[in-house]
């Protein structure tokens, strides 16, 4: 393997010797042709561009690591108790309210069982008072009949006015005795909705003790140990990716931040070593698939040490992959119209730039002012108007003012 490789760098070599040979040998056959043409006074035979608005493709390619899109974490609800089972691994699918595990919950049934008993309790207290209140209730009854009739016989003297006054206050007794009944009923009451609701409560942290999985997806990674502690675990049992979603996770720098809009689409490449990611454009990078795909979250926010941002693509359809796992995503952007020449027109001294216009049979020097390089092409934000002629062959060989005869182009 390790021979092929070399083989293949060194005929990269060879090809790449044989290519810089031909480019010095036709600049040496232009250099002799220019100075043939100026020795003889003859007008230098050019090739030149015509300028116009237009835009051009822009290839942009990246390469990041597949996640998941939404990866939800699994707590146990319970803040005490030990995990006594692990029912599921990593990369096993579940659905929403699978159990993943189960807390130990003696202690929790046997406090169920004590609030079931206090609740009965509870329930029996209240029978006994509502055959209470309702023997009260027969009593005062019977008492009100008696001072009725004490009342009436009083008045034909027949009975003593303190006979009258017993059966009065016998009355109110009765009449006291059903209200404290009633309040004792509702006692009970209050002590029997106490004992349901703990009983409920203890129903609920039954149900706690399993852990169920919120989310249907796969189980990408599982901390859940038996025996372990909840009071001493603040890390998510389990992590499960939902619904299966996984994207490619891009660091883009500031100025193609701006060109990666939200839903633009793409071409993702899936890398089968991670060589191939952090070398894309090299003769060991291999690719697999490629399926499409689009910008699912646009850059937010620019790091402001290191100028880069976070890009997010998402797979129309989602193949089946291993998160961490490389891919290479290419966007093919259109730019903004303007001005664009081919980067041979335009040369530079320092940090000023100029071409060479061809106007009236002559060459003549133009300042101009450029903005991105795009592939093999300059954009030209001042200095070239539309419809002017660019000298693009023989540029670098001009000065201004030399007669020149131009075969013109278009400029993209």
């Amino acid at each position: 393997m390790k021979r092929c490789t070399t083989q293949k760098i060194t005929r990269s070599m060879m090809i790449a010797s044989l290519a810089f040979i031909l480019l010095v040998l036709i600049n040496c056959i232009t250099l002799k042709a220019y100075a043939e043409d100026k020795k003889n006074g003859q007008v230098i035979a050019v090739t030149g561009v015509t300028a116009h608005i237009g835009s051009v493709q822009r290839r942009m390619t990246f390469s990041g690591p597949v996640v998941g899109r939404d990866e939800v974490p699994v707590y146990s609800e319970l803040v005490q108790g030990r995990i006594d089972k692990v029912l599921v691994e990593a990369g096993k699918h579940v659905k929403a309210g699978t159990i993943l595990a189960t807390v130990d919950a003696s202690a929790l049934r046997i406090q169920k069982t004590q609030q079931q008993a206090t609740q009965q309790k509870a329930s029996l207290a209240i029978k006994q008072q509502e055959n209470a209140l309702e023997e009260a209730q027969v009593q005062y009854a019977q008492a009100q009949t008696e001072r009725q009739r004490a009342e009436v016989v009083a008045e034909t003297g027949l009975i003593s006015r303190e006979v009258r006054d017993q059966r009065i206050t016998a009355e109110q007794l009765a009449k006291a005795r059903v209200q404290a009944m009633k309040n004792s009923l509702s006692m009970a009451q209050a002590d029997f909705n106490l004992a349901s609701a703990q009983l409920a409560e203890s129903d609920l942290r039954l149900n706690q003790a399993e852990i169920r999985s919120p989310v249907s997806g796969t189980v990408i990674e599982r901390k859940a140990r038996t025996g372990m502690s909840l009071a001493q675990n603040a890390e998510p049992l389990f992590n499960v990716l939902r619904d299966d979603d996984i994207e490619v996770e891009l660091e883009v720098s500031a100025d193609d931040a701006s060109r990666l809009i939200l839903g633009m689409p793409v071409s993702i490449e899936l890398l089968t070593n991670t060589s191939a990611a952090k070398a894309p454009n090299t003769v060991n990078a291999q690719s697999a698939n490629i399926y499409k795909g689009k910008i699912s979250r646009a850059a937010t926010q620019i790091n402001r040490q290191n100028q880069i941002a976070k890009v997010r693509v998402r797979f129309d359809q989602a193949p089946n992959l291993i998160l961490g796992q490389f891919a290479r995503v290419v966007v093919n952007a259109t730019s903004r119209n303007g001005i664009y020449l081919p980067d041979t027109s335009v040369r530079f001294e320092g940090s000023s730039a100029y071409v060479f216009s061809a106007k009236d049979g002559l060459a003549k020097r133009q300042p101009v002012r450029v903005g991105q390089h795009i592939g093999n092409t300059l954009e030209i934000l001042d200095g070239v108007s539309v419809g002017m002629v660019v000298i693009d062959t023989a540029a670098s060989f001009l000065r201004d003012g030399e007669p020149v005869k131009v075969t013109t182009g278009s400029s993209s």
